[in-house]
């Protein structure tokens, strides 16, 4: 008698004897009906002893067809541990991937926890990836369960609201809608800081050593939009918030060259004479670095010491001289900087463009 002969309790008999993926799928190849009968338990093997690989295939590719059929064939196994793991980390993975409509087919298990961790160490949840790769709809379908803690904190103290800040900033995910949904929910709390003191924008609440907030981030890739949400969230936070180096917001742009950063940073009322542990102000460091156009947005700000010297002495113009960024020097003279100041050396900005060789600048000062 051949295989495709055999009553279905017979094949559905071996199926269940067989004890290995390999040996199933084999089984399941020797024809139609046999792979129609075996698919279940191949399925329900691979759920229960092989960590759900093939609902881990389907939930990262976005198969929604295909989720529903193995979620379904999981259905009276859901009670065994192992299957609660595979669920819990289909979960996890269709928050990371952004399928909002997976989510919602595993949430409809009710087995399904939507602030689990799965791992412990990290502490993880769903929300946390989904608000760190910027995945708007899964965000909004986790927080409709109104089962998930949006101030929890993984294992370095960072919250939903961090992750997607900083995700924003480091410029991995276009995150700010992420951002302005989860700044929203009632009781969020922007005010909460890390592990490393760092809060999703800025507040007038002490700093730990580092100083670090991801509005520092943000300025230092030069995310305007990130800025723009992380300074309104802030409320009248202190903008001139430091580093571990004294750097402000406004000096790390300066520095960078970021001038629409700068510029947002000015219009919520940064300081532009600030100095850091090295005693250089916004200006010194754009003149230092060549941003033209920066050093002219902070020379048109009111009450800016344009002849401001650092702890060595030294002017904007000096490092401009000196780096031979001739279009700055020719700024900072328009403004009437002072170019016979001599830092604690006595080197005067004619004295650093000579000792660099660079004639033109020689000529202008």
């Amino acid at each position: 008698m051949k295989i495709i002969d055999l009553p279905s309790e017979i094949l559905q008999h071996i199926a269940a004897t067989l004890d290995s993926v390999a040996d199933l799928n084999a089984f399941a190849q020797t024809c139609a009906r046999a792979y129609q009968l075996v698919s279940p338990y191949l399925y329900r093997y691979d759920g229960q002893y092989c960590g759900g690989i093939a609902l881990c295939w389907a939930v990262e590719g976005g198969r929604q067809q295909t989720a529903q059929k193995l979620l379904e064939l999981y259905r009276p196994l859901l009670s065994d541990s192992q299957m609660q793991f595979v669920t819990h980390r289909a979960l996890v993975l269709a928050a990371q991937y952004g399928h909002p409509t997976i989510v919602q087919m595993l949430l409809g298990l009710g087995c399904v926890d939507p602030d689990v961790r799965l791992i412990p160490n990290s502490k993880v949840t769903p929300l946390m990836y989904a608000a760190s790769a910027g995945h708007e709809e899964v965000v909004r379908v986790l927080l409709a369960t109104q089962r998930v803690e949006v101030n929890a904190r993984d294992a370095w103290g960072a919250t939903p609201l961090h992750r997607a800040a900083a995700a924003a900033a480091a410029g991995s995910s276009p995150n700010e809608a992420v951002i302005r949904l989860l700044l929203a929910i009632p009781g969020v709390r922007p005010d909460l800081r890390d592990d490393h003191g760092r809060t999703p924008h800025v507040n007038p609440h002490p700093r730990d050593d580092a100083g670090n907030i991801p509005l520092f981030e943000a300025v230092r890739n030069g995310h305007e939009a990130a800025v723009d949400i992380l300074l309104r969230a802030g409320g009248q936070g202190d903008v001139d918030a430091t580093d571990e180096d004294g750097q402000t917001a406004l000096a790390m742009a300066a520095k960078d060259g970021h001038v629409g950063v700068a510029r947002l940073l000015l219009a919520a009322g940064a300081s532009p004479d600030v100095k850091d542990t090295f005693g250089q102000t916004p200006l010194v460091k754009a003149a230092q670095a060549g941003w033209k156009e920066v050093v002219q947005l902070l020379l048109a700000t009111e009450g800016v010491d344009r002849n401001s010297q650092d702890a060595e002495g030294r002017t904007p113009l000096s490092w401009a001289a000196e780096n031979g960024f001739v279009d700055v020097v020719k700024v900072l003279l328009a403004a009437d900087v002072d170019p016979t100041l001599p830092d604690h050396d006595g080197k005067t900005p004619l004295a650093w463009a000579e000792d660099f060789g660079n004639e033109i600048l020689a000529d202008l000062l």
